[in-house]
């Protein structure tokens, strides 16, 4: 009878804690929509939104390209279908949904290794209180969010699992959710790597020091297995071209960042803030340190110590990586060290609280814990992008270049190339157009820019005006020189005797013919 008191208890207080999981994700999610609301976004915040645009819109043509994991712009794809809704207006309304995703992983890492309560406070303070999910969706890294932030986080909670248990229906997850986490982003398969990498190396040193983690060869000979396996059908099956093809996007990617090193240079210790979430950072570094000491007591259950182990690892994993350049994107790495940090603080004040027997000690205890996060909730009183601005520094789409694209279309045939200012990188997306953003060399006088339609073989030029600050062109490579080639274009184009449209914008679109094109020259 007490048995089934308790689990009537356990399954109330186990929907209760869901119950109010979904409410917090509710908040959080009315909070982020009345921002695009309030202000009117038309766009999603960031750059890379526009790439991902483009990437959806050729996905659903047929146009399939190996050189990106796919996954994530197929759901947003399909989403746009099933709603009825345009892709522009699909990434505005389901996108912002990418910034919880994180918090809901880490409360299931922090569940399954660490229980309920822990679970929750790791869980709030990530929802609230972590920079991470808002600079990652500010600057449009839509499939990192999904794969480093979701997708890694539930393969790594079966992950320790496997090492803790075993049992086959743990390594199933690991590997579905492994896989999964591949299928959505690039950079994130390497993070995943890292950390197993790590994993392997001190268990397989503590198994060979004291014979202790039983589950360590079944999980080196299954990892063994599945890479040996992946390198087969890669090598023998269909799997080849688009392999490769993904591995020559890389090196691309890899060109394009080492040109410039504002992405690859090492931040300094007192940034790393900034990504996590001071809160985030500075208690999840103070938990880690009792997470050492827990190592050492002997209150803890073998499963628990290698669950805290693993967490330690997990984080120090990624902060070794983001210490060197050659990983091209350090940064990026500083920034995922906020999920293994907020679930140390969930462990950190979940075990104190097991200290204080108190029932009024404890509500006070609890009280100071929501203090605390209330004074460091993110774009409130903490973290970037805070109110009352949110996003407006990132919005690359206003209304006035809506109007430019809809007019650009309006104007030029299906098959017109156009070659541009660097107005917006949603200019191609939203006009339908093949637009080329040309150079400050090609503006440098009439003869150049005549070389550059030549070149491109444009049919137009489009010298479009602007209705927002332009973002430092060091960290936004599209907006370099943007004041000196939209002067450029202007003072040829308006001497030249090409035909135009002026647009109530204030932007012109010019029409290249042989007779205007030969004055170019002169």
């Amino acid at each position: 009878m007490k048995n089934l008191e308790d689990k009537t208890k356990n399954l109330k207080l186990n929907t209760f804690l869901l119950a109010l999981v979904a409410g917090l994700i509710w908040v959080k999610l009315a909070f982020i929509y009345f921002q695009f609301r309030v202000n009117n976004y038309i766009a999603p915040p960031g750059d890379d939104p526009a790439n991902h645009l483009e990437k959806v819109a050729n996905l659903l043509a047929g146009k399939v390209s190996f050189s990106y994991p796919f996954l994530f712009h197929y759901l947003v794809g399909k989403a746009s279908i099933f709603s009825q809704i345009d892709l522009m207006e699909a990434f505005v309304k389901f996108t912002p949904v990418l910034i919880v995703l994180p918090a809901i992983a880490i409360f299931v890492f922090a569940w399954m290794n660490f229980g309920r309560l822990a679970a929750i406070v790791a869980f709030t303070i990530a929802l609230f209180a972590s920079n991470y999910p808002i600079l990652a969706y500010a600057d449009g890294n839509y499939p990192n969010i999904l794969s480093a932030g979701f997708f890694m986080i539930i393969s790594l909670s079966f992950l320790s699992k496997v090492i803790a248990r075993g049992g086959w229906a743990n390594y199933l997850m690991f590997c579905l959710f492994a896989i999964l986490t591949a299928m959505s982003h690039h950079l994130s398969i390497f993070y995943l790597s890292s950390i197993i990498l790590g994993l392997l190396i001190f268990f397989g040193i503590r198994h060979f020091l004291y014979r202790d983690v039983k589950n360590y060869k079944p999980l080196l000979f299954f990892i063994v297995t599945m890479v040996a396996v992946f390198l087969l059908l890669v090598l023998t099956t269909s799997l080849r071209e688009p392999f490769f093809a993904f591995v020559s996007s890389l090196k691309a990617s890899k060109a394009a960042l080492q040109e410039s090193n504002y992405f690859t240079k090492l931040l300094d210790f007192s940034d790393y803030g900034s990504l996590a979430g001071e809160l985030v950072l500075n208690g999840g570094l103070f938990a880690m340190l009792y997470i050492i000491s827990c190592l050492f007591s002997k209150k803890y259950n073998k499963e628990v110590k290698i669950s805290l182990i693993f967490l330690a690892i997990w984080f120090l994993a990624i902060f070794i990586f983001s210490r060197f350049s050659f990983v091209l994107l350090p940064g990026r790495f500083a920034r995922e060290l906020a999920p293994p940090l907020a679930i140390a603080i969930g462990f950190f004040i979940a075990d104190i609280s097991r200290i204080i027997e108190s029932r009024n000690k404890k509500l006070i205890y609890f009280g100071i814990v929501v203090i605390i996060v209330w004074v460091n909730l993110s774009q409130v009183n903490a973290g970037s992008y805070r109110s009352p601005e949110f996003f407006n520094k990132m919005i690359r789409f206003a209304i006035t270049d809506k109007t430019d694209s809809s007019q650009i279309t309006l104007y030029t045939p299906e098959k017109s190339l156009i070659i541009s200012n660097p107005t917006t990188p949603y200019l191609p997306f939203a006009s339908s157009r093949n637009i080329v953003f040309i150079k400050a060399s090609d503006t440098a006088g009439s003869q150049q820019l005549a070389r550059a339609i030549k070149y491109y073989e444009a049919t137009h030029v489009f010298v479009g005006t602007s209705s927002w600050p332009k973002p430092d062109p060091v960290a936004y490579p599209f907006f370099k020189d943007y004041e000196e080639i939209s002067d450029g274009m202007e003072r040829i184009m308006n001497n030249s005797t090409c035909s135009f449209e002026e647009f109530s914008t204030g932007s012109k679109l010019y029409q290249i013919t042989k007779k205007c094109l030969s004055d170019l020259t002169k």
